[in-house]
């Protein structure tokens, strides 16, 4: 009989060094976009398309790009995304007027399409690997990329207080990504769930344990849709919104990268604490997260105190980073069971839409009244907490 490790001798660190790479360029970026626009006079509609921007053709892409990205494979399409986004954010350092600078984002979206779905997908192509541990540390590398940049930009912003460097920096990131892709980055064998199990039931190894557990659970698809949709709603809308009332309220730029670092931090405990709930404890524990994510939003509404906001950052970045290690558990674990990396692009692209609908959305409200945008954002959370409570009935175990 032949053994499981013949087929889980594969490098996973480059796959944690792209996943920690990308979201310090995003970090500096997404939290410079609207500062540095509301700065120069830009309407508040506007700022909020540009901060959708990527998010824009991001929507769709993962999802039009699956197919060939499985006739490609993992690095080749990772090797396009990476290559294609380094000649996006060139234009940074010719111009950034608000129309060129939109259309970069917009290309950036797109090609971005063959980037996370494939470093997701490179995990489940393999049903023998340590999923529960391969997504943990993902889950940890991508969030500890968030913080690193964050953390960046406030040191930057508090020596220098020029929000020119971020857009300066961020492209040197891509290069290092690229070059891990060409020299470093493997593509996995792939070992589909019905060869997986058979390994599983035949030889006692760590397989056979709570790696692949899930096949005995009915998973609806709605119900990581759900998780996904709430968690990008809720960090969409707060990327755009808080940085804009900062400038308001008069507290300064490094304060929002420090306010969202520690929002970060907790998302990241979040997301890890994700990976050690069972599934039975899942239910209640996700129902239990949106509807403490409704009080957080009326909250960020209503309040003006710094410390305020810092407790409500806290709140906000772990719910979220739990349900967002719950919807990518579920539909990673969907991949497998189907035998498809499609799951992988649809959450992604779910991701992007989101991305792009809310923050135009709240640019508008916001020109009224940013605590209005705040109300109406928890109010649609509101809404898809009465659908998780009924949706919760469908994530049974398989007789």
């Amino acid at each position: 009989m032949e053994s499981p490790e013949k087929y889980q001798e594969w490098k996973f660190w480059p796959v944690i060094l792209l996943a920690l790479l990308y979201p310090i360029n995003g970090a500096l970026i997404g939290t410079a976009i609207p500062l540095y626009f509301f700065r120069e006079g830009v309407s508040l509609e506007f700022i909020g398309i540009l901060l959708a921007g990527s998010a824009a053709t991001y929507s769709f892409s993962p999802v039009l790009f699956n197919k060939l990205s499985d006739r490609l494979g993992r690095k080749k399409s990772l090797t396009i995304g990476m290559g294609g986004t380094l000649l996006t954010q060139l234009i940074f350092y010719i111009t950034l007027d608000p129309v060129p600078f939109l259309l970069s984002r917009m290309a950036e979206g797109l090609i971005i399409g063959f980037y996370w779905s494939n470093l997701q997908s490179s995990i489940s192509d393999n049903s023998l690997h340590n999923h529960r541990m391969m997504m943990a540390r993902y889950n940890i590398s991508w969030n500890a990329g968030l913080l690193i940049g964050l953390l960046l930009g406030t040191i930057f912003l508090f020596i220098i207080d020029d929000l020119l460097i971020i857009f300066y920096i961020s492209p040197l990131i891509i290069i290092v990504n690229v070059l891990t892709i060409i020299f470093f980055f493997q593509d996995p064998e792939k070992i589909d769930l019905k060869k997986g199990v058979s390994f599983r039931n035949s030889n006692s190894t760590e397989t056979k344990g709570d790696n692949l557990k899930f096949t005995e659970y009915n998973i609806p698809l709605l119900i990581p849709i759900l998780f996904i949709f709430i968690f990008s709603l809720a960090r969409a809308s707060v990327n755009l919104l808080y940085p804009l009332r900062s400038e308001m309220l008069g507290f300064g730029a490094y304060s929002v990268y420090l306010l969202i670092f520690f929002c970060i931090a907790f998302q990241l405990i979040g997301t890890s604490l994700a990976n050690y709930v069972s599934f039975k404890k899942m239910k209640w524990v996700s129902v239990l997260c949106i509807g403490l994510l409704i009080l957080v939003f009326i909250g960020f509404g209503r309040v003006f105190q710094f410390w305020i906001f810092f407790l409500l950052f806290i709140m906000s970045g772990l719910f979220n980073g739990l349900l967002y290690g719950f919807g990518l558990k579920l539909f990673i674990n969907l991949n497998m069971q189907k035998n498809t990396s499609k799951y992988a692009s649809l959450c992604e692209s779910l991701i992007g839409t989101t991305f792009f609908l809310v923050p135009v959305m709240c640019g508008f409200i916001a020109r009224i009244d940013i605590g209005l945008a705040f109300n109406v954002m928890s109010l649609i959370i509101g809404l898809f907490f009465i659908v998780s409570l009924v949706s919760m009935k469908l994530f049974n175990k398989l007789d």
